[in-house]
């Protein structure tokens, strides 16, 4: 026999801390059960320590053709992390030059490992930095445990995964001063870094002297095993 779901019907009306037992709630129906959004939908996971920023500094880079060995900007969850690092958002901000015409695309070095060394037959030396927590002050957040990787080099052209179909276009460091220039990307679930590897982000093209600046948004979850 199936076990029935007990609860109360009305909305919540206390604040309760991690590990307390808590009854689900109903509408007056008694089969809608009551999901409420006093949060944004990565609330929960922000406050308690697993969303994370992942950004360049704030002098830019350029993003190389794919076919570079040369890469400017790129993902590493470490094989030990114990956790798939799941994009939230990509977010490119305009700085200065002159952009070229072109498309991004997740790529990765042609050994597709997240070990950083000579020899390894994937990327051979990059600058990491540990990603920043959206939780401002919080208390119960800790470091990430993947990194930002930059001034990154791999043993050969990288290899495509996919594109993300936003364009680069012609654009002269004079149209900044027409105002905000942006390009961002919501991921939903389709794009997940497994434990023991680098995702690098590039263009079709080369990029000329377009200066951006790149953030992605992402969130820890605790990797199955087996997955």
């Amino acid at each position: 026999m199936p076990t029935p779901i007990v609860g109360l019907v009305g909305q919540p009306q206390q604040t309760l801390s991690d590990g307390d037992p808590c009854q689900p709630r109903f509408g007056r129906q008694g089969g809608d059960l009551l999901v409420s959004e006093f949060r944004g939908k990565y609330g929960q996971a922000c406050s308690t320590g697993r969303v994370f920023h992942f950004s360049t500094l704030v002098a830019g880079v350029t993003l190389p053709i794919f076919s570079a060995t040369a890469q400017t900007y790129g993902l590493r969850n470490p094989a030990s992390s114990g956790v798939d690092l799941e994009f939230i958002r990509l977010e490119i901000g305009y700085l200065s030059g002159t952009q070229a015409p072109g498309d991004l695309v997740f790529c990765q070095a042609p050994n597709s490992s997240d070990v950083i060394a000579t020899g390894s037959g994937g990327v051979t030396a990059a600058t990491q930095a540990a990603g920043q927590t959206g939780f401002y002050g919080g208390a119960r957040t800790g470091p990430s445990k993947c990194s930002t990787l930059t001034a990154i080099t791999s043993v050969a052209p990288t290899v495509i995964l996919r594109t993300l179909g936003l364009s680069t276009y012609t654009m002269p460091a004079t149209n900044a001063t027409q105002g905000i220039t942006y390009t961002g990307y919501v991921f939903d679930g389709t794009d997940i870094l497994a434990p023991g590897q680098i995702i690098l982000l590039a263009s079709t093209v080369a990029a000329g002297a377009g200066v951006n600046v790149i953030n992605v948004i992402a969130m820890e979850v605790p990797h199955a095993p087996g997955s």
